[in-house]
Formats: C-alpha cells, structure tokens, sequence
C-alpha cells in the first residue's frame, strides 16, 4: 500500500461506513426482518474494528 493514498481510502471508508448505517436505518424503517437489520449493522461494525487494517495510520 501506497502511503499517498491513504487520505483517499480513509474517506472511502468513511463514505462506506455512513452508507451501511443509512442503508441500516432504511431496512429498519421499512420493517425489514430484525436478522437482516443485525447482519447489517455487524457488517458495519466490523468495519470499524477492522479500520486501521485498511487504514496505515
């Protein structure tokens, strides 16, 4: 990994990680099933925990 690209891919990240919470919010206002509402918000989850993997800090 290329340090110059870091900036880029922390806001890709960072756009990622603000659309799976919409999309979450979405699912739950519609009244989709809660086990697809949680496989969301792990998937979310996970890319957070798993950031500074993806990001070189």
């Amino acid at each position: 990994m290329k340090t110059e690209d870091e900036p880029g891919r922390r806001l890709h990240i960072e756009r990622l990680k603000k659309d799976i919470c919409i999309y979450r919010d979405k699912l739950y206002v519609h009244g989709v099933a809660t086990e697809i509402v949680e496989n969301v918000e792990r998937l979310a989850a996970l890319l957070t925990k798993y950031k500074r993997v993806l990001i070189v800090e």
